[in-house]
């Protein structure tokens, strides 16, 4: 998206892109909540073709026509809890300034964001927290080519797109070759990657319970601690499923299982006797 036409800048922070801004659109309106930033941007850019205002976003009001609003790193300040409340106001300012389209590029959170006049959610955005290949995992990586594939359709470069979404330049170029010969649909997720599960839903629920049930449950009484050929052979009594130990791992790490450093306590500890003694024997003994 290239905006042209009559823009209206929110956030404009020191000019930056109004600056940018300025050699692409008719006219561009920029505005920002704090007057020392709007001073400097002021001084760096003197089109004639810009203007600036001091005004905060969530009051500011007009009746002027604009055919773009733009935004630049400013999702960074809008706290989580509040994002619905946001997105309100800027379907607000769309339909009351009827204009054609919205963009708003962000690096604090990953964001490359383009919508339409009708628009009412982030086409695509990313959020630094956390990875994994779990469902929403994919989802967010997916998100992420998604936005690659914008910045593409803009002839952004690779390196530039790299450095936009905090990825490595290699997939950067990756992605774009896949994207020259397949289009958008080249990078959308393919599901879960690697074998299926060989458990079912339920019974990756059961194992979760008998394991929490902890060893002695099952026979083993010396200690506490969860091996993995203790686990495998649960999985066969369970349900007559046989698995390696390294696929043992796989599976409990995809349950949430990671390993642990055992604490080296007695199985038959009896907790509530230790407890009486520090409340009561303990007190007497100190004095």
């Amino acid at each position: 998206m290239r905006p042209t036409g009559s823009v209206l800048e929110i956030a404009c922070g020191t000019g930056l892109w109004t600056e940018a801004l300025a050699g692409l659109a008719d006219t561009v309106t920029a505005i920002d909540a704090a007057p020392e930033v709007v001073e400097i941007a002021s001084d760096r850019v003197r089109s004639a073709n810009v203007s600036f205002e001091v005004a905060d976003v969530f009051s500011w009001t007009t009746d002027a026509r604009f055919d773009v609003i733009f935004f630049s790193a400013w999702l960074s300040h809008v706290p989580t809890d509040r994002f619905e409340q946001f997105w309100q106001l800027l379907r607000g300012l769309l339909q009351r300034l009827n204009c054609r389209g919205l963009c708003l590029p962000d690096h604090s959170r990953r964001a490359c964001v383009t919508l339409d006049g009708h628009g009412s959610r982030p086409g695509s955005m990313r959020y630094p927290d956390g990875g994994g290949l779990s469902a929403a995992g994919r989802a967010r990586r997916e998100r992420v080519r998604l936005a690659a594939v914008a910045m593409y359709e803009q002839e952004i470069k690779p390196a530039q797109v790299a450095h936009e979404l905090r990825v490595s330049t290699k997939s950067a170029y990756q992605w774009r070759r896949r994207w020259r010969v397949g289009g958008t649909t080249a990078l959308a997720s393919r599901g879960a990657g690697g074998a299926a599960c060989r458990l079912s839903a339920a019974q990756l629920a059961r194992l979760r319970a008998e394991l929490d049930k902890g060893p002695a449950a099952w026979g083993w009484r010396e200690d506490q601690r969860w091996t993995l050929e203790r686990v495998t052979t649960l999985i066969g009594r369970l349900f007559h499923v046989r698995y390696t130990l390294r696929g043992t791992s796989y599976l409990l790490h995809r349950i949430g299982f990671t390993p642990q450093v055992p604490a080296h306590r007695a199985a038959e500890r009896d907790e509530a006797a230790i407890a009486a003694w520090r409340d009561v024997t303990w007190v007497k003994l100190r004095g």
